[in-house]
């Protein structure tokens, strides 16, 4: 795939606050071994990320430009036309929202504000699963690796199953908690992997430290509100998607984003399957993932503070379809 083969429009840097927290501590109490099933793949096929013969055919809709350069301008002055348009009408402050669009099939990239910090919130996670399949997959890491639940130092309630069952000592299968992690975005599953990379791996170093030297990745979880810039994640989902023939684990990874149980955010009306991470913490909500359209595209969003976001974030993702789908 082409990458950036089409021109980046940066519109604003401007800085939003933000969001999730990275849980450390030692494990303690005795150990009980839960009997909890690893999901290690997917059988549903994945569709394909190339455009499909119908997509490529489809009629333009403005003039045909004289040169490869004049339909890039055109293409994102539209998108510059129709997301500031969007924002006008419901009052959306400059500020308050960020996003990326990588269109695989013909290469046309557009971002929004995707410099400025933005709350990570759970999406932080797809990164953090990234990183752990990448060590299962040098032979330094196993799925079957079990780590030990400290409940003083693990414990955080919302998303995920887990609080409803663990308990102090319990050991859970690392690729069950990347599993829980992304589908049911359990906020347990991934205290306990952040904490056993700052002190009980072999080599101790916070997990945020290594995504920052593996991915390029800054994640300021040392705020109130873990932060990260957009633009970064939208890197991190190129690795994600263009790596899966050499890391075969992404494919394990793209499976659970797949079965996301949350579908209230950008992808919530779409027509058509997306394999999504989303993430909600105080007025921090975001969204990121892979849409699998006739002509397949990466997307970023990240927002703060906005009105009505449960209506506001499912818009802004099928105005993201529409550019060209």
């Amino acid at each position: 795939m082409s990458r950036r083969s089409a021109f980046v429009v940066l519109l604003l840097l401007l800085a939003g606050c933000a969001a999730a927290g990275e849980g450390t501590g030692n494990s303690g109490g005795q150990v009980r071994e839960l009997t909890l099933p690893l999901v290690t793949a997917d059988p549903t096929p994945r569709p394909e990320t190339t455009a499909s013969p119908a997509s490529a055919e489809k009629e333009p809709t403005t003039a045909a430009p004289t040169t490869t350069e004049d339909a890039g301008l055109l293409w994102q002055r539209e998108v510059e036309a129709q997301l500031g348009a969007w924002m006008s009408e419901h009052g959306i402050r400059l500020e308050q929202i960020a996003v990326t669009y990588e269109n695989l099939a013909t290469g046309s990239y557009y971002e929004y504000n995707a410099e400025s910090l933005f709350g990570a919130a759970s999406t932080i996670k797809v990164p953090m699963a990234m990183y752990c399949l990448d060590l299962v997959a040098g032979g330094e890491l196993s799925l079957e690796q079990a780590l030990v639940y400290d409940a003083e130092k693990d414990y955080w309630g919302g998303a995920g199953s887990l609080q409803h069952s663990i308990r102090d000592g319990d050991a859970v299968p690392l690729g069950r908690l990347l599993e829980l992690a992304i589908v049911e975005s359990d906020n347990i599953a991934t205290n306990m992997i952040f904490r056993w990379f700052a002190e009980e791996a072999p080599e101790p170093q916070p997990l945020r430290h290594r995504m920052e030297e593996r991915y390029g990745l800054v994640y300021d979880a040392e705020s109130s509100w873990g932060r990260l810039r957009p633009v970064e994640m939208h890197r991190v989902l190129v690795e994600l998607v263009t790596q899966r023939e050499a890391r075969p684990h992404y494919d394990m990874l793209l499976g659970w984003m797949e079965r996301s149980s949350f579908k209230r955010h950008a992808t919530r009306d779409l027509p058509v399957p997306a394999a999504h991470k989303y993430g909600w913490l105080g007025e921090e909500r975001c969204d990121i993932g892979l849409v699998y359209a006739g002509r397949p595209y990466l997307f970023t969003i990240y927002s703060s503070g906005l009105t009505e976001p449960e209506e506001r974030l499912p818009e802004l993702g099928m105005l993201l379809y529409g550019l060209e789908n």
